[in-house]
């Protein structure tokens, strides 16, 4: 227990610093996940913004240790009229095992407006999907985004979408 605990904090912490508002035009970015993992003892939801796809360059947009299996940010200040890359991330806890998934998406935002980044973690981490959608008018509407074949987590490169499960030796 004490190692499942440090390890939350690790995750917590993060290696990658926090995004700050940039300057110039700005849209803002709330972030949603959800999944409907069964039997874990953990769940860890994150969010972060990669410079670029090499994922060198991350920065933390939302982070939690949940214990229900749903989060929503709080809305972040993001650059806008440029390509904004948006990774979101779960990670749950298991007895001898972690299962991971992480969504990528670019997008164009627009000055002013408001969007959700939302993942979707499903089939018990089996993969998630991402979307992003305007909700500045009170409804989502799904706006055009690309999904590199890559996602960045934790400053590496993995597929987009697909899930990994970490396998860990347990003795007694």
């Amino acid at each position: 227990m004490k190692s499942l605990a440090l390890t939350a904090a690790a995750l917590l912490a993060g290696c990658a610093s926090q995004y700050t508002t940039p300057s110039g035009p700005t849209a803002t970015l709330t972030v949603h996940m959800e999944n409907d993992s069964r039997e874990t003892n953990a769940r860890v939801f994150w969010a972060s913004a990669p410079a670029d796809e090499s994922c060198k360059d991350s920065k933390r947009l939302a982070t939690t240790l949940a214990a229900g299996a749903e989060y929503t940010s709080e809305p972040v200040a993001i650059a806008a009229g440029a390509r904004f890359l948006a990774a979101a991330s779960y990670t749950d806890a298991r007895f001898g095992q972690n299962g991971l998934c992480t969504g990528m998406v670019a997008f164009t935002p627009a000055a002013g407006r408001q969007y959700l980044l939302d993942l979707a973690v499903k089939q018990n981490v089996g993969g998630c999907q991402v979307g992003v959608y305007d909700t500045t008018e009170g409804q989502k509407t799904k706006v055009p985004f690309e999904l590199p074949a890559m996602a960045c987590r934790d400053g590496q490169q993995i597929k987009n979408g697909q899930p990994m499960w970490i396998q860990h030796r347990v003795t007694f």
